[in-house]
């Protein structure tokens, strides 16, 4: 543990309780299905304080040393297909990711850059803000704009972090706006961890927070589904449960890597489960449609992505050469 981790922990939970915390999460944590479930297991707020801490200061690690992170990213710019390694295994252009295919799809066919992700909602059960970090940067490139004015076309799509997340995005290390956190750069620069970890919230909380969980159902009553990198767990999928009137989706894609085809069943009857009853053997029918055992999320996006595309109807006037959009096909 690092110097200014431990400070922060004795700085805000007495030394022989933090000692307890760090005990019980070091010796059960490979019990739990996550941080989270662990957490909450124990219900105490020394423990959940101390995992917050240090969610927060890995989580600014990972996002120093991902694929987004400027000395990475550079390395793309002179050459679109290297592999840089990273201290958790080899990185590749985001481009060629899902988050590229994602954005690629956003704006197509979008000529003012505020009309973009108005159609969408992302509901992120990870802390970091890679997602919002590429979209910011990615905007600003193709539509030759400021990122200041990225970043509010970003932050009006509806994102939902669950549990929280280490906190709005700054513009830069030396952006000076107290509730906003640098993309990457190391804790208690920009930015106290101790003030970091204020942002993560613990399973309970979130349940406490029913605006949060409404906005949640809301954007479950969309069109088209699309789970990426989902373990379907039992706290997760208890959030994304919406109220039994809730109008179901057209349309399931799941991305399932690690996933085998016998537990097909069991994912088919959670996905349908989040609806009412009713529409369940329709839900069930989709989903089992759109399941794709051993794709990541890149190869989802590769073989779904006509079928994430927005697509309008638009006939050409002869008369005026202009296109027009149809309302009766």
């Amino acid at each position: 543990m690092d110097e200014i981790v431990r400070d922060a922990f004795e700085g805000e939970v007495p030394r022989r309780h933090a000692y307890d915390a760090l005990k019980a999460i070091h010796e059960s944590i490979h019990t739990a299905v996550s941080i989270d479930a662990l957490v909450d297991r124990f219900q105490d707020r020394h423990l959940s304080r101390v995992a917050k801490i240090l969610i927060a200061s890995q989580i600014m690690r990972a996002e120093a040393a991902s694929t987004l992170s400027e000395p990475n990213a550079a390395a793309f710019v002179e050459n679109p297909y290297t592999v840089v390694n990273g201290p958790y295994g080899p990185l590749k252009n985001p481009e060629h990711s899902w988050i590229g295919q994602f954005c690629r799809i956003l704006m197509d066919n979008v000529r003012n850059p505020d009309d973009i992700g108005k159609e969408i909602s992302i509901i992120c059960f990870n802390y970091d803000r890679c997602i919002e970090f590429h979209l910011t940067k990615t905007i600003a490139a193709a539509y030759q704009i400021d990122r200041s004015k990225a970043l509010e076309i970003v932050e009006r799509i509806d994102m939902i972090h669950p549990y929280g997340s280490i906190g709005k995005l700054s513009l830069g290390e030396y952006d000076s706006a107290e509730d906003r956190v640098p993309f990457g750069y190391h804790i208690n620069g920009a930015a106290r961890v101790e003030d970091i970890a204020d942002n993560i919230r613990t399973y309970t909380e979130q349940i406490a927070d029913l605006g949060e969980v409404k906005r949640i159902h809301a954007a479950m009553e969309c069109n088209v589904l699309v789970f990426l990198g989902f373990g379907f767990n039992n706290q997760n999928m208890n959030l994304l449960r919406v109220l039994p009137q809730a109008r179901s989706p057209s349309r399931v894609y799941v991305s399932a890597k690690g996933f085998h085809r016998q537990v097909s069943n069991t994912m088919v009857s959670r996905i349908a489960g989040l609806y009412s009853a009713s529409s369940r053997h329709d839900i069930g029918v989709k989903t089992a449609e759109g399941i794709e055992f051993g794709a990541t999320a890149t190869e989802l996006f590769e073989v779904h992505s006509p079928n994430l595309s927005r697509f309008e109807i638009k006939r050409l006037r002869l008369e005026t050469g202009d296109f027009t959009v149809s309302e009766y096909e």
